[in-house]
């Protein structure tokens, strides 16, 4: 009744396809140590929300030997972030997975962890620095920024921006959580 399961990784086959069997399984090809481009299926999803602009490229990290997501059920696991470059490499496009179960539970899973240990620059654009990417795309002043300075010096714009989506998603999903445990309190105080 309104749980939340939020996996990372292994627990696709150790947990998802124990419990879930009808709609998510590895498909038994582990990754490399990599990076992959990842795009964004669902912008509306609010665990994505405030994490990618629509001309960035974000670049997702899988740690050696994960696991990619084969889907079983279509109509009822939603993509949320996928990659054509995963796909390519490893057989399934899935990074970011989540389907309603029971009465208003939801499972959240993602390819790889939820924790940055390497970014790969690809673009010109993830070689600028952390400075820069803190004044564009976040919109600090440069008061803000100089600032901060110390704290960015010697990382780039996509090591940044790769830290700041984590964190992000990681607050959505919390911010979530805590909106659909309020509201069943509530409704169940109404009873």
């Amino acid at each position: 009744q309104g749980g939340f399961l939020f996996t990372t990784d292994w627990a696709l086959q150790n947990i998802l396809e124990k419990i879930f069997p009808e709609f998510v399984k590895y498909n038994q090809r582990p990754t490399g140590d990599d990076c992959v481009a990842v795009q964004v299926v669902d912008k509306t999803n609010k665990f994505l929300e405030g994490l990618f602009k629509a001309e960035e490229e974000p670049i997702w990290w899988l740690e050696s030997s994960s696991y990619p997501i084969q889907i079983l059920d279509k109509e009822k696991v939603k993509v949320l972030v996928t990659s054509k470059e995963m796909e390519q490499k490893y057989g399934e496009a899935p990074i970011v997975i989540t389907f309603d179960f029971g009465d208003g539970g939801i499972v959240l899973h993602m390819t790889s962890h939820y924790y940055l240990q390497r970014a790969e620059l690809r673009t010109d654009r993830h070689k600028k620095t952390a400075k820069d990417y803190v004044q564009a795309e976040m919109a600090f002043t440069d008061e803000e920024a100089e600032e901060m300075e110390k704290d960015l010096e010697g990382l780039s714009l996509g090591e940044a921006e790769s830290a700041y989506s984590t964190t992000q998603f990681i607050s959505n999903v919390i911010v979530e959580q805590q909106k659909k445990v309020k509201k069943r309190k509530k409704e169940k105080k109404e009873k």
